[in-house]
């Protein structure tokens, strides 16, 4: 009697802890996590430095201007002996110099480098802005992930409560067969442990779907111990195709886009290596103020201003072929990152068609599954009867329960997994990020 009362406390915990949750809808945890989520919080302030290096002035296209001052006190002994024989003997002279210059560079022409330097960093905006994207797209699968895997344990523990309720059937049928004699005391006997193991693994269950609220918790960047419900329905897009997803994933897959600029990025490293093998012009203009002041030598003051400016050029004739060796270095890593960008759309291509298969697949699985729940939920109703009436044994009504218990798993199993594809699928071809950008 004590697992009796053990599992109705269970039950009643149980109810008392839904009453009090919240219903949590997807688009709700997707915009919780938008909000919350450190990593996209992380990603999308790291992202900001990209931006910040995106400017004329961090690739050479804008003048510099340059202030200086100094002064400069200094206390001499001097000692002078002139031709005509005079002699000037000074003891502690005192010396003062200042000085303010104000300078103005500008570099005109560099052989375009400023130029592909810009168009660099460009690239590097965007490839900063896509890797807060990626990281925006990994949280949005892990967070649609968790959610689904709560709904997955939500229908395992429903499962499993419907097993315990067709336990208890079971075991009143036995113990009233046992009382009027025509069951044994071992029959009965196993009836209750069949209860009891599949009231133990409700149990269980209870903590793995606790476990996931957990996790998807954690993804929220909210308490881990908050509690909530989820929507006990799984939506599928029936609609994806291979070539559709297929051009997605060529126009807007992260890692490939990534790929891309990064490929640019070395195509502006080859312009910028070139650039040495053109002439170089600038201009500079420049103002100083100059005063001194000093108790020895001939003169005891001295003050200057004026300004000075000037074009400066430059061309280099021979370096040892150094301009030469970075160029042709320049263009292997251009075609390097070409490459790169093949083997990785094949890589993508490849994992986008394994993908596809098995979400076909599971797909055609769930409805196989779901007629043989319907199926075998029918034969456990009619079995149980049969069970009743005494025409199966104990044993072969468990096998029967068992058997349903097995289909239900089945069905759940196909269409967790075929979800996760659904998702995997979407991450692949870009849409995920952009499903969420037009919500």
């Amino acid at each position: 009697m004590k697992i009796e009362r053990l599992w109705l406390i269970f039950s009643l915990l149980l109810i008392t802890g839904a009453m009090g949750q919240e219903r949590l809808t997807l688009d709700q945890a997707i915009e919780l996590a938008m909000e919350h989520n450190y990593a996209i919080r992380v990603a999308r302030t790291e992202s900001q430095i990209s931006r910040n290096n995106f400017h004329p002035g961090n690739a050479g296209m804008l003048p510099e201007l340059a202030a200086t001052a100094s002064t400069t006190h200094s206390v001499s002994n001097s000692k002078q002996t002139y031709v005509t024989g005079n002699v000037i003997d000074r003891t502690n002279a005192v010396s003062d110099a200042k000085n303010l210059a104000l300078n103005f560079n500008w570099t005109l022409f560099d052989g375009l480098a400023m130029f592909a330097n810009l168009n660099k960093l460009r690239e590097f905006r965007d490839m900063g802005e896509l890797e807060a994207r990626r990281a925006v797209e990994t949280t949005l699968n892990e967070v649609i992930s968790a959610y689904y895997d709560i709904l997955r344990q939500k229908q395992i523990q429903q499962s499993l409560e419907e097993a315990v309720t067709i336990s208890e059937q079971r075991m009143r049928i036995s113990e009233a067969k046992h009382a009027m004699g025509s069951e044994s005391r071992f029959d009965l006997l196993n009836a209750r442990v069949d209860l009891n193991q599949d009231r133990s693994r409700l149990m269980n269950q209870e903590i793995s779907l606790n476990n996931a609220r957990t996790s998807l918790n954690e993804l929220l960047g909210r308490a881990g111990d908050l509690h909530f419900e989820v929507v006990d329905t799984i939506s599928f897009s029936r609609r994806l195709t291979l070539p559709d997803l297929r051009e997605g994933l060529l126009q807007h897959n992260t890692d490939l886009l990534w790929a891309r600029k990064n490929h640019r990025a070395a195509e502006f490293d080859v312009a910028a290596a070139c650039a040495p093998m053109l002439p170089r012009l600038g201009v500079n203009v420049g103002y100083t103020i100059a005063r001194s002041e000093s108790q020895s030598g001939l003169m005891h003051s001295n003050k200057s201003h004026g300004y000075n400016y000037g074009v400066n050029a430059s061309y280099t004739l021979f370096d040892g072929f150094s301009i030469h060796r970075n160029r042709q270095n320049a263009r292997v890593m251009e075609r390097s990152q070409a490459l790169r960008v093949l083997e990785l759309q094949n890589q993508l291509e490849a994992e986008l068609t394994r993908l596809f298969q098995h979400y076909q697949a599971n797909m055609a699985l769930i409805d196989i599954e779901r007629e043989n729940v319907q199926v075998a939920r029918e034969n456990v109703a009619i079995s149980m009867e049969k069970y009743r009436l005494g025409s199966i044994s104990a044993l072969q009504m468990r096998d029967i329960q068992v058997k349903y218990l097995d289909a239900e798993s089945r069905l759940i199993s196909a269409q967790y997994s075929a979800k996760i594809h659904e998702i995997q699928l979407l991450k692949l071809s870009g849409e995920l990020v952009r499903l969420e950008e037009k919500s």
